[in-house]
C-alpha cells in the first residue's frame, strides 16, 4: 500500500494545475523575460516582493518561470553558488531553498488564476510562514465560498435548531463535489458557533500541515510527499487558518 499524504491539500492542486499546462517558448527580449529576469532577482531578496511580481504574470507566464528555474537548476555547475538559506555551496541539479520558495509562489499564483483562490492562498501563505486569518464577513474569500456548501448550510441549520451545541466544535468534511477549491484548501476543518442576542457567530479553524497517511491517487501521493519534504526542509510552513463570520 502506498504511503501518501493525510490531506489532499492545495499544493497537490497548485502544482498540478502548473505541471498539465503546456511549455511555453519565450522570446529573448519579450516582456515575459523581463518579468521573469526580475522574479530570479528575488531569489536573495524578500519573498513578498517576488509574490507582487508573480501577481502580474499570467498563468503562461507563471508556467514559464517555473520551467525556465528548473532549466536553471538542472544546467548549474557543481559548487557554482552558494545557497543563501543554508551558507551551504549548492550540488547540481539542486534546487537552492530559495528557488523552491519561489517554485511554490508561482504554483500558488497558478491556482489563484485557474479558478482556486482560497487553495492558492493557503500555499501562498505556507511559503511565507504567515497565519491566514479572515473576518471579513461578505466579501471574505472563504467566507463566501462557505456559505454557498450545503455543509454549512446544513451545520448551521442544526445549530439554529438547537441540533447541535453552540461553544462547540464540530469537525465537518467539504467535499470535492460541494466545492474543489474548499476540498483542496481546507477539506475537513472545525466549526464552532456562539450566540449573542439574535446574531450567531461562526468561526471555522484548520491546521494547515502535511501528515503521512494512506491515499488512493498515486499523483497525489507525489507531490504531497515532495510537500512534505518542503515542509520538513523549512521551505513550506505548518500555519493556522482562522475565519470568522456572523451567520
Amino acid at each position: 500500500m502506498k504511503i501518501i499524504l493525510n490531506k489532499v491539500l492545495s499544493s497537490i492542486l497548485a502544482l498540478s494545475v502548473v505541471l498539465s499546462l503546456p511549455t511555453i517558448a519565450f522570446a529573448a527580449e519579450s516582456e515575459t523575460d523581463r518579468h521573469l529576469d526580475s522574479v530570479i532577482e528575488y531569489q536573495n531578496e524578500d519573498l513578498a516582493d517576488a509574490q507582487l511580481a508573480f501577481e502580474s504574470m499570467s498563468i503562461e507566464e507563471l508556467n514559464g518561470f517555473i520551467d525556465t528555474t528548473i532549466d536553471r537548476i538542472n544546467q548549474r555547475s557543481s559548487g557554482a553558488e552558494i545557497d543563501s538559506a543554508t551558507g551551504q555551496r549548492v550540488l547540481p541539479g539542486v534546487p537552492t531553498t530559495a528557488e523552491l520558495k519561489l517554485m511554490w509562489l508561482a504554483a500558488a499564483q497558478a491556482a489563484k488564476l485557474a479558478g482556486y483562490p482560497c487553495s492558492g492562498k493557503l500555499i501562498e501563505c505556507s511559503v511565507l510562514g504567515l497565519n491566514y486569518n479572515e473576518s471579513k464577513g461578505a466579501g471574505g474569500l472563504f467566507r463566501d465560498k462557505i456559505v454557498g456548501t450545503n455543509t454549512y448550510k446544513n451545520y448551521i441549520n442544526k445549530i439554529k435548531k438547537g441540533t447541535y451545541s453552540t461553544g462547540v466544535g464540530y469537525v465537518l468534511t467539504h467535499p470535492k463535489s460541494e466545492n474543489a477549491d474548499l476540498y483542496y484548501s481546507l477539506h475537513s476543518c472545525t466549526y464552532t458557533t456562539t450566540k449573542s442576542g439574535s446574531t450567531y457567530k461562526v468561526a471555522v479553524y484548520d491546521y494547515y500541515d502535511f501528515a503521512l497517511m494512506n491515499y488512493d491517487s498515486l499523483f497525489t501521493g507525489i507531490v504531497n510527499n515532495w510537500a512534505w519534504l518542503c515542509q520538513h526542509t523549512g521551505v513550506l510552513h505548518k500555519i493556522h487558518v482562522n475565519i470568522s463570520f456572523s451567520a
